[in-house]
């Protein structure tokens, strides 16, 4: 108990007699025990047939029973996702009341490209009816359904269309992972609300795991896992080739926004792409799982003199135009040495497919950061701005 500890070492610093720091300390300890017993306790499963734990992943596991299997998402949500098509929806399960879900799933729908791209990976996308803002993206497929109205625009900026989601009445609204009221209604309505933490992910591989957690609503976690060990091999043996390099050039990356200039955190999938491509970010000792938010003048001292500098481009793609954003992008010595990393996301589905291509980013981040290996393969999603 931390916090507990530090404000009663403040109560002594101030000379506050014993008997009534000990005092505190008893009804803190009451206290404490009083919340602790008030908070609900998730029934415990029965035992499974199998369990499936992830190898990266830490936010999912799934397990087996004889005509169902549970999906358990950060300890917190489960999903039961009936196999045998013959039993009680309404079932107790013995472990508390939960959603299910018939499977393999015939009508979803998505907030996230990344949802899409893991249905894609086992030719399901014609199940899903509703998506999350089809405008940002340059997927043909998603494009022509739009246009044909086989797919509905669900949602705009995580704001949900309650009406044309009622409408589509899918099996399940897979969604980001938070709360908020409108998924209480939304279960009202026998539609089952799925959450999906792919992106809370602090390893590549983690991320790209999530593909057997969706393979789950299509019954094709075989499948899946064979994909995902594929994976994990290609992208474990070139780190592996990666390792054996001395040479380490330094990184940072993000762009300057409103005043604000977001780093990736030194805990962050990103900072794990960096680490193992063999380069050295500037803010791998910071313990931000997500992104850092730093002045100007900080990324300036610290990145000036940076070998390479990753970033986003979406709105012009040459070294004239970046410093047209922002006139001190030509300080920066990557700016100067023509060594910027950059990926136009809206051109190749970077937070799509990308999440489950990691073999494939890391290979591009190699390339980049050390040009004297031989790498067969084209770049797929980051590439060294020529321009």
């Amino acid at each position: 108990m931390p916090k507990t500890k530090n404000v009663f070492i403040k109560l002594l610093d101030k000379k506050i007699s014993c008997f009534f720091s000990w005092s505190f300390l008893l009804i803190g300890c009451l206290l404490l025990a009083s919340i602790s017993g008030c908070r609900p306790s998730t029934p415990k499963l029965p035992e499974p047939l199998n369990i499936y734990t992830p190898k990266y992943a830490v936010g999912f596991k799934i397990y087996y029973y004889e005509d169902y299997k549970i999906l358990e998402v950060a300890g917190q949500y489960r999903y039961c996702l009936l196999t045998d098509q013959e039993q009680d929806k309404s079932v107790d399960h013995n472990f508390g009341k939960i959603l299910t879900i018939e499977t393999p799933v015939q009508r979803m729908a998505c907030m996230s490209l990344s949802h899409w791209a893991a249905a894609d990976l086992f030719d399901k996308t014609e199940t899903i009816v509703g998506i999350c803002d089809p405008q940002y993206t340059n997927d043909s497929i998603i494009m022509k359904r739009i246009e044909d109205k086989t797919l509905q625009n669900i949602a705009t900026n995580q704001t949900i269309y309650m009406e044309t989601l009622l409408a589509l009445q899918p099996q399940l609204i897979m969604v980001s992972f938070f709360d908020a009221p409108i998924y209480q209604k939304i279960e009202d309505q026998n539609i089952a609300v799925v959450r999906n933490g792919d992106y809370l992910e602090n390893h590549p591989l983690g991320r790209a795991e999530w593909m057997i957690f969706t393979a789950a609503f299509f019954n094709e976690e075989e499948v899946a896992m064979a994909r995902f060990d594929t994976i994990c091999q290609k992208y474990n043996d070139l780190k592996t080739k990666v390792s054996a390099i001395d040479s380490r050039p330094t990184v940072f990356d993000g762009s300057e926004y409103n005043g604000i200039w977001y780093v990736s955190g030194g805990k962050s999938f990103m900072a794990q792409f960096y680490e193992d491509s063999g380069a050295n970010y500037l803010w791998k000792e910071n313990d931000n799982t997500a992104s850092l938010p730093l002045d100007l003048e900080t990324v300036y001292q610290q990145g000036i003199n940076a070998d390479f500098w990753r970033l986003y481009l979406n709105n012009g793609e040459t070294y004239v135009q970046l410093k047209e954003q922002n006139r001190h992008y030509a300080d920066f010595k990557a700016w100067k040495e023509r060594k910027i990393i950059y990926c136009n996301n809206l051109k190749c589905n970077l937070f799509g497919a990308g999440v489950f291509k990691p073999e494939a980013i890391l290979s591009d981040f190699v390339q980049a950061f050390h040009p004297e290996m031989d790498i067969p393969s084209e770049p797929a999603y980051y590439k060294i701005l020529m321009n």
